[in-house]
């Protein structure tokens, strides 16, 4: 996703200091609310918001806050920075109940979440929440130790030796799609992958798809199963790449 343009925020505030934070949501605290993570629902809406007209802008428009003196938090107006006409709205709502501001120096950094109860802003930092984004090595395990469980399945292809049937020109489908690789490398002598418990199909095709002699084998329906890896062999008899489940 494109980094967001931020909404704005005027701090009137003696005692609070934002920094170089920036506010990028409104949550609301409530248990009428289920989730904590529900958006606060506003009295006012954007009349003329865009969304999509920028990708760093989807919502289409901006919010502009000021918090004041005493603690509130005020919705002044929207700007629309891609309406030339009317770009500012204003409205002039005082956000109430229970919420948090989600601030954070960069789209994509870290989550400071500043508390609201009735109304006002809560001065004691320790109540104040960081939330740490995870780095793009964490994100990376989490998603492979998540494919990995969604894809107990272990799938091995051997691949005859041939001259002309070198295994790096080769690509797998399973159900039509290319699987990750995130299982570990690929044996020099043939392919590895995953897949669900089930039912599936595979074929394997040459992987230059410019190529209009392009290769293919035939395609083998075949159930997998945890507790045994299931086995195929290729090889080329008379020019034709021959695909059997060993």
């Amino acid at each position: 996703m494109t980094a967001q343009i931020p909404d704005k925020i005027e701090n009137m505030h003696n005692s609070i200091e934002l920094g170089d934070l920036h506010l990028y949501r409104i949550i609301a605290r409530s248990e009428h609310t289920g989730s904590p993570f529900s958006s606060y629902s506003f009295q006012s809406s954007p009349s003329r918001a865009s969304p999509g007209i920028s990708s760093a802008l989807a919502r289409g428009y901006i919010s502009c806050y000021t918090l004041t003196e005493s603690g509130e938090l005020i919705l002044d107006r929207y700007e629309y920075p891609y309406e030339r006409l009317k770009p500012l709205e204003q409205v002039g709502e005082k956000l109430t109940g229970d919420f948090l501001l989600d601030m954070r120096k960069g789209f994509f950094q870290d989550r400071l979440y500043i508390p609201f109860i009735n109304g006002r802003i809560v001065t004691n930092k320790t109540m104040w929440v960081v939330e740490k984004r995870k780095t793009k090595d964490e994100l990376f395990e989490e998603s492979t130790r998540q494919y990995l469980e969604a894809h107990p399945c272990r799938i091995a292809i051997a691949v005859a030796r041939h001259p002309d049937l070198i295994a790096d020109k080769f690509s797998i489908y399973i159900d039509g799609n290319i699987p990750s690789t995130r299982d570990g490398k690929q044996p020099i002598d043939g392919f590895s992958a995953r897949a669900s418990v089930g039912r599936h199909r595979i074929i394997i095709r040459e992987t230059d798809y410019r190529k209009t002699d392009r290769m293919e084998s035939n395609t083998v329906d075949f159930d997998t199963s945890i507790e045994k890896p299931s086995s195929f062999l290729l090889k080329l008899e008379k020019g034709n790449l021959i695909l059997l489940e060993v």
